[in-house]
Formats: C-alpha cells, sequence, structure tokens
C-alpha cells in the first residue's frame, strides 16, 4: 500500500467511526483512537512504525491548528467579566493536578522523571469536550463564563508546567549536560521564550496583511499559510508549537477581533480530516501490550489528577471569593482530557525517543527508552475515561448550579 491509499483508509474508518459513536453519544476521538489502534502497532500494522514517522508532519501541523483555535478563544473582552478570578483559579486546579499526580506516581514508581512529566501532563484540559456541552444546552451564568475563561487559559498554564517539568527531566536524563539552574533556566526560554517571539511576530503580519484579504477562499489559505510558517519556524528553533501558534491566535484576536473572526470560522472547516488523522495516528502508536504491565500507574493518575483539578479549582475559587455556585461545581467541569495533553505526550516522546539509557535499572518499564510510551500510553488509555466521564460530569455540574 502507499501513502495516499493508507491517508484514505484511515479517514474512511474516521468517519464511519464518528458516525457510530455520534449516535452513541460518546466523544467522536475515541473512536479515532480506536482504529488508531486497530490499524497500528497493536492491531493490523497497516500504520506500522515507518509509515508513522513518514506521517510526522501531519501531527505537527494538527498541533499548530489545535494551538492557533485555543488562541483564537482567549479574547480579553470575553475574559475580563470575571476578571483575576479566572487567574487564581487556572493557576491551582493545573498547580495542584500537577502537584497530587507528580507525588502519587513518584511515590509508586520511585521514578522522577516519568513522574515530573506525567504530573505536568495532568494539568491540561480538553477544551472541545466541555465548549460543546455549553453549547448543546445552550448555558448561561456565572460558571459558564468562568468556565469558559479556565478552559481557555488552561492550555497557556498547562503548556508552561510543562515545559518547566519536561526541561528539568531531559537535564536529568542529558549525560552530557550539567544539572544546573542556568542550563534550566536556558531550556526553559528556548522553549517558551522563542515560541511566544515567533508567535508574535507571525501575528503582527498577519494582522498588518489580513486587510488585504477579501476572498473566503483566499483568507483560508491565507490563515493555512501563517499556521505552517509559524510551525516550521518553531520547529527550527526547536520550541513548542502549539505554545507559538496559541501565541498568535491570541494576538490576532485580541487586535482584531471582527476582522479575524472569518479567517478563524474558514480554518476551522479544515480541521475535520486533519484531526481524525491526527488521533489515529496517536492510537496507532499505542503499545497494548505495556499498558497492560503499567495499569497502577494509570489508575494512579486518572484519580489524583481527578483530586487534584477539584481540589485546585475550589481553592482558587474561594481565594477568589468566587460565588458558591462555581465553588462547588467548576472542578466537575474540567476533567476532559484530550489533544494538548496528548500532543505534548507525542512531543515528550519524540525527544525522549533520541536519549540514551541513563537509569540502568534492570526492570524494563523504568528503562528510559520504554519513558516516553509509558507516557503516551497512560495519557492516551485515561483519555478515553476522561473523555467519556468529562461531558458527563461537566453536565452535571452546570445542571446542579
Amino acid at each position: 500500500m502507499n501513502e495516499l491509499l493508507i491517508i484514505g483508509i484511515c479517514l474512511a474508518a474516521g468517519l464511519s467511526s464518528s458516525y457510530i459513536l455520534k449516535n452513541l453519544k460518546v466523544p467522536q476521538v475515541v473512536g479515532h483512537i480506536i482504529i488508531g489502534i486497530i490499524l497500528g502497532i497493536s492491531g493490523l500494522k497497516l500504520l506500522d512504525i515507518r509509515i508513522i514517522n513518514q506521517f510526522e508532519n501531519i501531527t505537527i501541523v494538527a498541533l499548530g491548528f489545535i494551538g492557533m483555535m485555543i488562541g483564537s478563544e482567549l479574547r480579553w473582552a470575553r475574559l475580563k467579566r470575571v476578571g483575576l478570578a479566572i487567574l487564581a483559579i487556572t493557576f491551582f486546579e493545573t498547580t495542584c493536578a500537577t502537584i497530587f499526580v507528580f507525588i502519587a506516581t513518584y511515590l509508586v514508581t520511585d521514578h522522577l522523571v516519568l513522574s515530573l512529566i506525567l504530573g505536568s501532563l495532568a494539568a491540561a484540559t480538553a477544551p472541545g469536550g466541555t465548549t460543546t456541552v455549553l453549547q448543546e444546552y445552550r448555558t448561561r451564568g456565572p460558571l459558564t463564563n468562568t468556565l469558559l475563561g479556565v478552559v481557555g487559559a488552561d492550555d497557556a498554564f498547562s503548556i508552561i508546567l510543562f515545559t518547566i517539568a519536561f526541561t528539568f527531566g531531559k537535564s536529568l536524563l542529558a549525560v552530557d549536560e550539567s544539572i544546573s539552574s542556568l542550563s534550566i533556566l536556558q531550556h526553559i526560554s528556548q522553549d517558551i521564550g522563542a515560541a511566544i517571539i515567533i508567535g508574535l511576530l507571525c501575528a503582527i503580519i498577519f494582522v498588518l496583511s489580513m486587510r488585504f484579504i477579501r476572498d473566503n477562499d483566499a483568507k483560508q489559505v491565507f490563515g493555512i499559510c501563517f499556521i505552517f510558517c509559524c510551525s516550521g519556524l518553531t520547529m527550527w528553533a526547536n520550541a513548542s508549537v502549539i505554545l507559538s501558534n496559541m501565541t498568535m491566535g491570541i494576538v490576532i484576536s485580541n487586535l482584531r477581533p471582527h476582522q479575524a473572526k472569518p479567517f478563524f470560522q474558514t480554518l476551522y472547516k479544515v480541521t475535520p480530516p486533519l484531526y481524525i488523522l491526527f488521533f489515529i495516528l496517536v492510537g496507532a502508536k499505542l503499545n497494548i501490550l505495556l499498558i497492560a504491565s503499567m495499569g497502577v500507574i494509570g489508575i494512579v493518575y486518572f484519580l489524583f489528577r481527578i483530586l487534584g483539578k477539584i481540589t485546585g479549582a475550589w481553592i482558587g475559587s474561594t481565594l477568589a471569593k468566587a460565588p458558591s455556585k462555581i465553588k462547588q461545581n467548576l472542578g466537575l467541569c474540567l476533567l476532559s482530557q484530550a489533544g494538548v495533553a496528548i500532543g505534548l505526550a507525542i512531543s515528550a516522546n519524540k525527544e525522549l525517543e533520541t536519549m540514551g539509557n541513563i537509569y540502568n535499572t534492570p526492570d524494563l518499564l523504568f528503562n528510559n527508552q520504554n519513558i516516553g510510551f509509558i507516557i503516551i500510553n497512560v495519557i492516551t488509555a485515561t483519555t478515553f475515561i476522561f473523555q467519556i466521564i468529562g461531558p458527563i460530569l461537566t453536565k452535571y455540574g452546570l445542571s446542579r448550579a
């Protein structure tokens, strides 16, 4: 089979699963990942490692679109209604989830790097499932306004937490690199600073040029062009593709909110096939055998992420003096997990695959070459559950409020 035929089969299978799961009222992303498992290394091997590596750029472009779409929703006019409460709640719900999962995972595994990365990945909340519930039930009120702000700001906090934790983890694993505050700060500056600078520059050029683009087809091509260029420059700088594109989206949507809206709307039309392929590739890399051998880690991650999210949202709401309806219910609405967490897990795996073994442990599970696969498997496996219970608990929290 050639690559074009494989892509056609993946899209057909993903579309079929979308129809089936839509009727079952289950998030469609779960079906795409299951299709990936069936076609991937744990199933029919139609998508083997060689094919997956050839499709690597699809994953990168999808991460760019995810970042841009998140940024387009983070408009100050929408967030200022609840003001600083959003920042306080977002800080505590992301930080508590990170700390809870980190401590629990370290007590179980005694592996510092694995625990750091899993803890930082626990912070991310998938905005897609949450906003879909808000739209479906047409909710209004303080909880809805706060929830929209938190799920928007959540990914920015999550990416920063992940960058700090993963940079520190890489410093611990790197043979030829001294572990110092300067080296860690240098990595963080490169990962975050370069991404923000690239995103800002692309956004400024976008804003200055967009008034000359009037045709809808041209707007779509124009937007895709900038996502590709921003992602490519970010890869060249070895920085975060999601963060750079999110920065670009934030700047554009806040500087020219009304003019930018049709550009973003045309980009939304491009994403369905791209996201299907993205999540199928995620499932294709899933190693079922490894999941069976690390079930305890997955259970610990699942339980303590829930505990951290609910506790952190309660602490943040209390300190921000938010209404009791927000304090009691917001945490239940922040459990969905999908694109950003999986995207960051894939990013971590790619970098870990290039590093040699540092921990000379006889336990194959915690051999450094498998750390990346363990991370992907834990995140993907728990995503199955979170993507199902997340919207259900969001609906419950909104109804109770």
